[in-house]
């Protein structure tokens, strides 16, 4: 009451335009504050068995700090080490209180920080009822930190709520994209479907279920990922999100489903690009038989491709299937060169003499 008095009081000087009075109520304003705060902070008295003081003490504060108190108090309640039931419906009663008030966006990052980390254990321990809260004094980007920390403490239920509430479509997508990925990583494979399904943009939502069939690399799992690629309209998005899943999908027993997913690029081009990929994981799986018969589907821009799947022969140091691509590449020009490269580090012994021959063919050239 002391305070509210003079509230009033320096809004009654400040429409008057007393700039003396202003100041004069400013400065009494700030010490009795300084006298209220000092004899007893509101987590003094919480500690000291009065809750209903701890409320009063905190209200003493501009609301945005009143905030701060308020959930400092709950969180002091809500995560006691003995689990104390008086104490979390205690903590559950100051939330309540606070959702009650007329309640702004927190307007400094230090205020969002502190009540992001705040928040990540409140809603952990009340199994995320006030998840209303973090929408009414959060932005979007202080959400999205407060849904990375709830995935982090594997607490999806809360994460899910949190990351709904993101007003901001690529914000929203970002954090179910990141939820998705977790549980795909605890291997909770169905749970993981069912979040990348929400993602409403379906290219982010094929990225999701990406992460899903890497976690788990069977076709089952990159099923959701191929229709939901087919489902996007605009054809460019389309074919780079099937290629993506073609570059992601090869594995040693994924083969024959990876080698499905081009065929329904219509680019031509990314088509091409999405067979190399294969082509090159097949090599590196030692599924070399696959890997050729994966270079012959290759029909557009071959000098491109063709070498860079011989590269992954280098890379293996197998020279007998390195030296199957010689005759196609043989036909490009671009290509040759990029093969004699790829012969020097084959045959480093002979890198020096192979230098010479690109260099006299170079000089003799046209």
């Amino acid at each position: 009451m002391p305070l509210k008095t003079v509230q009033i009081a320096l809004w009654n000087k400040a429409k008057t335009d007393d700039a003396a009075g202003m100041a004069e109520f400013l400065l009494l304003h700030a010490g009795r504050l300084i006298q209220i705060t000092t004899q007893e902070s509101p987590l003094e008295a919480l500690r000291a068995g009065s809750i209903t003081k701890a409320w009063a003490l905190a209200e003493q504060f501009d609301i945005e700090r009143c905030i701060l108190w308020y959930l400092l108090l709950a969180w002091e309640l809500a995560t006691n080490d003995t689990q104390d039931t008086e104490k979390m419906e205690q903590a559950r009663e100051t939330l309540e209180r606070l959702q009650q008030k007329d309640l702004p966006r927190l307007s400094t990052s230090w205020m969002s920080d502190c009540a992001v980390y705040l928040l990540t254990h409140l809603l952990t321990a009340t199994k995320g009822t006030f998840k209303a809260l973090s929408r009414l004094i959060l932005d979007d980007n202080s959400l999205a930190n407060l849904c990375q920390n709830l995935v982090e403490g594997s607490d999806f239920t809360a994460a899910l709520d949190t990351a709904k509430q993101i007003e901001d479509s690529s914000k929203r997508a970002s954090a179910l994209f990141e939820i998705a990925k977790a549980q795909a990583q605890a291997e909770n494979f169905t749970a993981a479907i069912r979040t990348a399904q929400q993602i409403e943009d379906s290219y982010e939502g094929v990225r999701a279920l990406l992460e899903i069939g890497k976690a788990q690399p069977t076709a089952e799992n990159f099923t959701p990922a191929i229709r939901t690629a087919q489902q996007i309209e605009d054809s460019y998005e389309r074919a780079r999100a099937l290629l993506e899943i073609a570059k992601t999908q090869p594995t040693a027993e994924n083969f024959t489903a990876a080698i499905r997913t081009p065929k329904q690029i219509e680019d031509s081009s990314k088509r091409a690009w999405a067979l190399v990929e294969i082509a090159k994981a097949q090599v590196k799986a030692i599924s070399i038989e696959q890997a050729l018969l994966t270079a012959e589907k290759i029909l557009i821009n071959r000098n491109q491709h063709l070498p860079d799947i011989a590269a992954a022969f280098v890379e293996t140091g197998d020279k007998e299937n390195f030296k199957h691509l010689l005759i196609p590449c043989a036909y490009y020009l671009d290509a040759a060169y990029k093969m004699c490269g790829h012969l020097a580090k084959l045959y480093p012994t002979q890198a020096t003499d192979i230098a010479k021959i690109i260099n006299n063919f170079t000089l003799s050239s046209p």
